[in-house]
């Protein structure tokens, strides 16, 4: 039998020879192992990860519908918005999921 974690049900070694529970998607506290969507409202100031560490701006719309920020595809939609957020370092708009974004005081 091959399973995802090799040949066997405890074949080969990892994390079954050492007794330790495979990987769960699930995470404790979560229902679906995703963190609950925020709302957000115009004027809110969030941050988000970047590459060159965290990055800050403000909530300009909530996009609910297919679109283009900055010649880039947004497939937002009713179920899964996105949001139009104008950066405070580059003055340029920017568009993000709300689970990827944090609310700033």
């Amino acid at each position: 039998m091959i399973t995802a974690w090799g040949r066997g049900p405890r074949a080969g070694g990892g994390a079954a020879k050492r007794g330790v529970e495979p990987f769960s998607a699930v995470r404790p506290g979560y229902a679906d192992g995703m963190a609950e969507k925020q709302e957000f409202r115009r004027g809110d100031h969030v941050s988000w990860a970047s590459h060159s560490g965290r990055a800050y701006g403000v909530v300009k719309e909530k996009l609910t519908e297919r679109t283009h920020v900055r010649g880039h595809a947004v497939n937002a939609s009713e179920e899964q918005p996105q949001y139009r957020i104008r950066n405070d370092d580059s003055g340029r708009d920017v568009a993000h999921r709300p689970e990827v974004l944090r609310r700033e005081r």
